[in-house]
């Protein structure tokens, strides 16, 4: 299944954790920021978007548009107030050179064809525009927590298609430039182990429930040490940042 399928169906669930936990992940959504370097007056594109989390927490000057493919978290980015589009993220339909920024979190390993995608990201950026995919590393712990665990306890299974070298390439034929990789590594926290488990389970749609017990040894690989009363689970990525050259044409 690609994004849209995966999040048609269980979005409420992801929502429910993402509002019940806002502080779970807090560090990814800094990393995210930090790494995208958004300026104030330029046009930023965010896509998937999913809560539109990162709208809220951008800056004000900056101008925020989320894209989302998944009608239940569009619905939910309205209601809060968020700009969004639902529209599918190869085929937006957006007007060519609209932004100076795309940033990508966490969302294309549920997207095969991901040179169609990159393409797409190229006509929309303006010359001197940059992009930014933040996202699983094939072969990292991640990913093995993804297509193992999760698609253990999830009765949907996961199947991620993770980033790689091949993602290099893909840019570059898109015809991205100074396209670059930098590893990312931060840690997801709960106040308890009870409360980290809860998230993943309607995160991640673990509608197998598993045991505490199976949760701590998938942690374990990931590098978690349990000290005190908070949980934090070691998590990493892959950030990708790559440029449209200035006087680019599409």
């Amino acid at each position: 299944m690609d994004y849209t399928c995966i999040f048609n169906q269980r979005a409420q669930s992801y929502i429910k954790a993402s509002v019940t936990w806002s502080g779970a992940r807090e560090h990814e959504f800094a990393a995210y920021l930090d790494n995208l370097d958004l300026k104030p007056g330029e046009r930023f594109l965010d896509v998937p978007c999913g809560t539109g989390i990162v709208g809220t927490l951008t800056d004000a000057r900056v101008n925020y548009l989320g894209l989302d493919p998944s009608a239940p978290f569009v619905a939910y980015c309205q209601a809060q107030g968020t700009p969004v589009l639902q529209a599918p993220m190869r085929a937006t339909g957006l007007p060519d050179a609209s932004f100076d920024v795309i940033g990508s979190l966490s969302g294309v390993h549920h997207e095969d064809d991901r040179l169609q995608l990159y393409r797409e990201w190229y006509r929309l950026l303006k010359p001197g525009g940059r992009l930014l995919v933040m996202d699983v590393w094939r072969g990292s712990a991640v990913g093995e927590f993804l297509n193992g665990f999760v698609a253990e306890w999830n009765s949907a299974g996961h199947d991620g298609c993770f980033l790689s070298e091949a993602d290099s390439c893909w840019l570059e034929g898109a015809g991205f430039t100074q396209v670059a990789s930098t590893p990312l590594a931060y840690a997801w926290q709960a106040a308890s182990v009870q409360e980290m488990s809860s998230f993943m389970c309607e995160l991640f749609g673990l509608d197998l429930q598993p045991p505490l017990s199976a949760f701590e040894q998938a942690w374990k690989a990931l590098g978690c040490q349990q000290a005190g009363e908070v949980c934090r689970v070691p998590w990493s990525l892959m950030a990708l940042s790559a440029h449209k050259n200035t006087g680019s044409v599409i």
